[in-house]
């Protein structure tokens, strides 16, 4: 009997274990992570010890965007990620224009590395996987960090520094606005892409609201209409662009 049963147990084959192995944590995970939790610790301590301006900790909750945006672990971290530059963004600007102090630079510009890193990194991936949510998420955080920091920029090392007096220096912020929001809407017409249409939107409301409601009234002479024909100008010319495009693409 304990023949039969060792021959038929013989014959039977043996179970394929169909669970799949549980995957390790990619290297962007662990490093991220680890990264994260050094820059918070650094942040108490040297808030708590050091007496370091509060303001910096915009830098290190910016640095920690930025990380959690890039670890590509899921959807879920990548939005986390850009949240959070969205809010430094936000509130890190709204605190600039209410104390003018230094301290809060660093994390606008970190913040505005993270946005940009997303343009050239994540937005790609996020298309590829048809996240729209992510994309307009980081499409926002773009705008808020690009917004922020190119102002806080524009009057630290213009307003208050290397030009005090030149009266010139407010056409910087009005073109470098304008033209950003029309080269992305020409291009979010090329890659048929809503989120980058209204972010590009966002920037060219902006210029203009500061050349009409501004540098109208803050500049005379020349310049006032220098910044009025170069404003106009670069929106005929995206205009034009996206005209063609759109003919282009309809042959």
């Amino acid at each position: 009997m304990s023949k039969r049963l060792d021959e038929k147990s013989a014959a039977q084959p043996e179970e394929l274990n169909l669970t799949p192995p549980k995957k390790p944590l990619s290297d962007g995970v662990l490093l991220g992570g680890m990264g994260a939790l050094l820059l918070g610790l650094a942040g108490y301590y040297g808030w708590r010890e050091l007496q370091v301006d509060p303001a910096y900790l915009v830098t290190v909750a910016a640095a920690a965007g930025v990380v959690t945006t890039n670890l590509e672990r899921n959807k879920l971290t990548t939005r986390v990620g850009l949240m959070t530059l969205f809010l430094c963004a936000a509130l890190g600007g709204a605190f600039y224009a209410a104390v003018r102090t230094a301290s809060l630079l660093p994390g606008l510009f970190v913040a505005l590395g993270g946005g940009l890193l997303f343009l050239g990194r994540g937005y790609p991936r996020a298309k590829s996987r048809g996240d729209k949510g992510t994309i307009a998420l980081g499409f926002a955080a773009l705008v808020a960090t690009a917004l922020s920091a190119s102002w806080a920029g524009y009057f630290h090392f213009l307003t208050a520094g290397l030009a005090p007096d030149e009266v010139a220096r407010r056409l910087v912020l009005t073109l470098l606005w304008v033209a950003s929001g029309v080269v992305l809407v020409v291009v979010s017409g090329r890659l048929r892409e809503l989120a980058m249409r209204y972010a590009g939107y966002v920037f060219v409301v902006a210029a203009t609201g500061k050349a009409l409601l501004y540098d109208t009234t803050h500049l005379g002479g020349g310049l006032r209409v220098l910044v009025l024909l170069a404003a106009g100008a670069c929106l005929l010319g995206g205009s034009l662009l996206s005209s063609r495009q759109s003919a282009a693409l309809k042959a």
